[in-house]
């Protein structure tokens, strides 16, 4: 499934947009240092979470 999100990316300090497709990410949402506080992280953990379950 492919999903874009958008919200703040506190590692660039602006707002941004990401594609989401088949749980992968087009930023760098693994290794980010924010990601548990970054408004597109929560999105797209919780897509994960989602995509788990099916």
């Amino acid at each position: 499934m492919e999903q874009i999100l958008s919200g703040y990316c506190r590692t660039i300090d602006a707002s941004r947009m990401v594609l989401v497709e088949d749980g992968e990410a087009d930023c760098d949402f693994e290794a980010c240092a924010y990601r548990d506080v970054c408004q597109i992280g929560q999105q797209i953990a919780q897509l994960q979470k989602t995509e788990e379950r099916t």
